[in-house]
């Protein structure tokens, strides 16, 4: 999901769902970037995310407490996706995405504690999550 931060969602298993509105706002550029990057078009995307993420300690109802039922393990986040859609080097099809995610859900996990050092708690997290990626479309 990304409007967490990595350590956040760690677990044993998840499971995930993703919904998408992509749209295109320029769709017949043809921007030469130094014959390395071909600018074809502008895009965005409306996305809603939602995750279930077993505990460290054990999966999913293995364990009958609340830590492991499936209400404290349920995430999401809603989020805008900018894309610049293009070639690299005129050849393989890529995409320059900046995502920028609000969490919905935020809960202390303690998979990964530091020695010496407090868990973070969601109060002390970023409140937006901003991911970046270029490469294959795919």
């Amino acid at each position: 999901l990304r409007g967490y931060e990595p350590d956040e969602l760690a677990g044993r298993s998840w499971a995930s769902l993703r919904i998408e509105y992509r749209h295109t706002f320029l769709h017949d550029l043809d921007l030469n970037l130094l014959w390395l990057f071909y600018v074809h078009g502008l895009a965005g995307g409306l996305f809603a995310e939602a995750a279930l993420v077993s505990p460290c300690d054990a999966h999913i109802g293995t364990v009958d407490d609340l830590a492991h039922g499936f209400k404290r393990n349920v995430f999401g986040d809603v989020g805008y996706s900018l894309r610049v859609l293009g070639d690299f080097f005129g050849v393989s099809q890529s995409v320059f995405n900046v995502d920028v995610a609000v969490p919905l859900v935020r809960r202390e996990r303690g998979c990964f504690p530091v020695e010496g050092a407090a868990p973070a708690t969601p109060r002390e997290r970023f409140p937006v999550g901003v991911s970046v990626y270029f490469g294959p479309v795919w």
